[in-house]
């Protein structure tokens, strides 16, 4: 009677463990690469991220980073609900954190800078997304 309990237990534990692995396996729809560069153009941070369905980029970020968003005043918050016109605004990542007066972060997506905001970035697997700390009025 003891066996017949015991292997119904191992067979619960197996189904749940399998189903669990399964379901966190179909929800990657696909991997990014991340890189932040600082001023001087050096690879602070170099990953490779796994997305889903409906995840968005601040999401992944916030799930594996300390980020900076700007505050109504565009101070450095680690509060990302602020929404601005075209978005939410990051100023940091980690240790990199930018003024916003003189220095921002540039986007890039595989090389070419993005001409949208964080929040209108699509997620496609392979892509390479690049925050450089860039000063106002280089290019």
């Amino acid at each position: 009677m003891k066996k017949i309990g015991l292997s119904i237990g191992i067979i619960f534990v197996t189904v749940i463990a399998v189903f669990l692995l399964t379901r966190q396996i179909n929800d990657t729809v696909g991997e990014i690469r991340f890189v932040v560069k600082d001023q001087s153009d050096n690879i602070i941070i170099d990953d490779r991220l796994a997305f889903s369905e409906d995840d968005d980029l601040v999401t992944i970020l916030e799930d594996n980073y300390t980020v900076y968003c700007a505050s109504e005043t565009y101070q450095p918050t680690l509060n990302c609900d602020t929404t601005f016109v075209n978005g939410r605004v990051i100023l940091g990542i980690e240790d990199i954190v930018t003024d916003w007066n003189n220095t921002y972060i540039g986007i890039y997506i595989n090389g070419t800078y993005s001409s949208v905001g964080v929040d209108s970035i699509a997620l496609r697997d392979g892509d390479t997304i690049i925050f450089e700390v860039m000063t106002l009025g280089d290019e």
